[in-house]
């Protein structure tokens, strides 16, 4: 706490000294302590806004050492600084005032207990809340008589706080403060992030600063604001929402007069979609109006899914909000700014508060401080509104302020206003328990399943007068629609399905109607088409009963058949093994057939062979014949020549012709010899030639024989395999047979538990027959159909006749056209 006071008269100093205002980059380049003194003087106050991207802290120890015992008052300039010299709004303006101005300051911080509404989940309720903040306001004892003349409180707040209104609400109802508070907000509140302030000795956060300030005498004050806005359009109350976080989700539609969710109202009015309404809500905002003044509402945040509107200022139950056209510039600006000042004298210092617009700055006739962010007047914060404090040191001049000449009518307007709002709030917490009280006999009883009770108090407000006649409609509409329902059901549950709900009803009322009436309709197709397929289902089981027993007897038959068929093959397959052991053993013997066959024809080859060097030898001893034949003849001719020569010598030669006698004799004995050898030799020649060509013509044959047999070879060979191929086929038909009358035996009893499964199948179907005939139809009941006749099994399996022997060749098998129609 700062308390500064002086009772004298300060000297006089130019009036340009009353107020310095500088702006300095982030590095603080120029700033020096001479800026806080005024004639060796301590400078009573000095306001600093910070530009949100330098380092508060440092920047404020830099400020507060320089400063001196000159108390310094520091918040964040949200939106940047709008002084020209701060570096394209990137610094620190600083704002002294000279005690010629300022005769006390006492700057307090007061905790408003938020942690709560940051966390975004509220732990107190709206009075504990307001009880906290105004027990903490009754600490607070200024060093100076409060008189709203000379007095004005300058106030800022967190911008993640939410909470200005709470602590306004908390000054009027201590009623400790006559004063104008005046300020803003500090930081975005819209990010919801804690912004720092600095109450002359340390930086706070979740804080307000109130930094009362008392005149010197002769100064003068006023308060001007603008928002520049000349249309009004639909009003809305406000019925449900979080006051907490801002947030509006529910109204009271005064020209419907009808709740009705917020966004869907504000779309149908502005002429846009959910999604779209956030843009279009940009060229809007909503006015609060107190006592003639309009208090602007700005929209931060549309969320479709969730249906909540949230505001950038406070918003409660019970607030009118009137939506007016953003249609504010700086010439309308200029213009109220000119109709202000016209019969008062040039202002000292003014200190801005500008989040609409920039003020065109060449309309202020003084230099001034310029901090972005939601200002507040009379303690109701107000956002897109131009709010300034203007200080006059002329006390020459008189002029009037209407807020500050008519103060005490405006505090009692606004006292009244936190008033009204606390007792909107406690009259709808007593009528919410007066509801809850008189809705809770109703709602409960319906609960129990009594729709018998109304609610019959009446209220004063009209719309829960409305709530409460909506209430009884719906128990009304709930009762009558549940017991015509129930009728309905009634009559379905006992099997009349005549009963149909007839009243005229809407929405769900009327979807459960039809729904009602549907399934009753539903149910009597239902039963109408069971009735004829249970009657149908009898004849078909019948007529699948007597199929079944002609399929048993027909699978017995064929069993017996399949087992004849498997005792024949058996047969078969025995004969084709013996006919394939034979057809091996004459490959066997047709192999050495083949095989002596094979050496015959070498033997006559070889007989060939040695036929045809006897006929060599033959004729080589013929051409011997001949020449001992030709011998003989010379020699033959040589005794006659001998003969003759011994008769021509005589008896000389007698000697020498019985010689040649002999020799003549044994040549014609050695040529009779000769010739009969040759006649000999010549018909062996002819015998060899006919033996020689009855081997060829024997060789010739064994040689066709043995092609013969060896193409018989070959052929036993095929046959002796085709025969094993035979035996093998047989053995898998064989296998098939016996697979296939394996079949037939479970065929055989498959058939018997279809046949049980009908028989059971017809019983049900009469069953349902007997309970189809229990319901009752609109109409002729459709008739009943006769019985069908359940024939039983005539020949179980078990009961098959014998498989005839193995010699029996021939079986009892049906006909063609049986097989067809099996």
């Amino acid at each position: 706490m700062f308390n500064f006071f002086r009772k004298r008269m300060m000297p006089p100093v130019p009036a340009q000294e009353v107020v310095r205002q500088a702006a300095f980059v982030p590095s603080l380049e120029g700033l020096t302590e001479a800026l806080f003194r005024f004639d060796e003087i301590q400078a009573p106050l000095a306001l600093a806004f910070i530009s949100p991207a330098m380092d508060f802290s440092a920047t404020v120890a830099r400020i507060a050492a320089l400063a001196g015992e000159t108390p310094v008052l520091a918040c964040v300039a949200v939106a940047g600084l709008s002084d020209q010299a701060a570096a394209d709004g990137e610094g620190v303006v600083l704002q002294v005032f000279s005690a010629k101005l300022v005769a006390g300051v006492d700057i307090r911080g007061v905790a408003l207990h938020c942690q709560d509404i940051r966390a975004g989940k509220s732990r107190m309720s709206h009075a504990q809340r307001i009880g906290r903040i105004a027990a903490d306001l009754q600490t607070i004892r200024p060093g100076f008589r409060i008189d709203a003349r000379d007095t004005v409180a300058l106030t800022f707040f967190d911008g993640a706080s939410k909470s200005e209104n709470y602590v306004m609400e908390a000054v009027y109802q201590t009623g400790r403060f006559p004063c104008i508070f005046f300020g803003g907000t500090a930081g975005d509140t819209a990010q919801g992030q804690a912004m720092p302030l600095f109450d002359s000795k340390n930086v706070v956060a979740g804080q307000a600063v109130i930094a009362f300030i008392k005149l010197a005498p002769g100064q003068r004050y006023g308060v001007f604001t603008s928002h520049g806005r000349a249309g009004r359009g639909a009003s809305f109350v406000v019925v449900d929402g979080d006051p907490l976080q801002r947030t509006v989700t529910t109204v009271f539609d005064e020209q419907a007069h009808r709740v009705v969710p917020f966004i869907d109202v504000l779309c149908e009015t502005l002429n846009t979609s959910p999604e779209g309404l956030a843009s279009t809500l940009g060229d809007y905002a909503f006015g609060l109006e107190i006592d003639g003044e309009m208090f602007v509402r700005a929209v931060s945040a549309v969320d479709p899914a969730s249906g909540a509107v949230t505001f950038r200022c406070d918003i409660s139950v019970g607030d009118h909000l009137t939506l007016m056209p953003d249609a504010a510039g700086a010439q309308d600006v200029s213009a109220d700014i000119h109709a202000y000042f016209q019969d008062k004298p040039a202002p000292t210092a003014i200190l801005v508060h500008d989040s609409t617009v920039a003020a065109e700055r060449r309309a202020w006739p003084a230099p001034g401080a310029v901090c972005h962010g939601p200002g507040t007047l009379f303690g109701v914060q107000v956002n897109r509104t131009l709010s300034a404090l203007v200080f006059f040191s002329d006390p020459a001049f008189d002029f009037r302020d209407s807020l500050i000449d008519n103060f005490p009518v405006h505090y009692a307007c606004f006292s009244g206003y936190f008033a009204r709002r606390k007792l909107i709030r406690e009259e709808r917490e007593n009528m919410q328990d007066e509801l809850q009280a008189a809705f809770g006999e109703v709602i409960s009883a319906a609960v129990l399943g009594d729709y018998s009770r109304r609610v019959t108090r009446e209220f004063p407000d009209s719309e829960l007068n409305l709530l409460a006649q909506n209430i009884n409609s719906l128990v009304s509409a709930v009762d009558t629609g549940l017991a015509e329902t129930g009728t309905v059901l009634s009559a379905l549950a006992a099997a009349d399905l005549t009963k149909r709900v007839s009243g005229d009803y809407q929405g769900a009322f009327d979807q459960l109607k039809t729904n009602t009436n549907g399934l009753a309709e539903r149910l009597t197709q239902i039963v109408s088409r069971l009735s004829s397929a249970s009657n149908n289902l009898k004849h078909a089981t019948g007529d699948i009963l007597s199929g079944a027993n002609d399929l048993n007897d027909r699978t017995t038959e064929q069993s017996v058949t399949n087992q004849q068929a498997s005792a024949v093959v058996d047969k078969l397959a025995g004969t084709v093994r013996e006919n394939e052991q034979h057809a091996a053993d004459a490959r066997d013997n047709t192999r050495l057939v083949s095989q002596t066959a094979e050496d015959g024809g070498m033997s006559m080859g070889e007989a060939s062979d040695a036929m045809a060097r006897i006929t060599a030898s033959s004729a080589q001893i013929s051409n011997i014949i001949g020449m001992i034949d030709e011998i003989a003849f010379q020699t033959n001719l040589l005794a006659l020549n001998a003969s003759v020569e011994a008769a021509r010598v005589g008896e000389a030669g007698r000697g020498f012709a019985v010689v040649a006698v002999e020799v003549r004799r044994l040549s014609a004995s050695a040529a009779e010899a000769s010739t009969k050898v040759k006649d000999l030799i010549r018909r062996s020649s002819g015998e060899v030639s006919d033996g020689a060509r009855c081997v060829t013509e024997a060789a010739g044959k064994l040689s066709g024989m043995l092609d013969v047999v060896r193409s018989n070879s070959a052929l036993m060979d095929g046959i002796a395999k085709a025969s094993a191929e035979q035996t093998t086929a047989i053995e898998e038909v064989n296998l098939a047979v016996r697979s296939m009358d394996r079949i037939t035996q479970n065929n055989a009893v498959r058939v018997q538990e279809i046949h049980a499964a009908i028989e059971q199948t017809g019983a049900q179907a009469a069953a349902l027959d007997d309970i189809v005939r229990v319901f009752r139809l609109r109409g002729p009941e459709p008739a009943a159909g006769a019985a069908a006749t359940v024939v039983p099994i005539r020949s179980p399996l078990s009961a098959a006749r014998p498989v005839h022997g193995a010699g029996q060749r021939t079986a009892q098998v049906p006909a063609d056209d049986e097989w067809e129609s099996f």
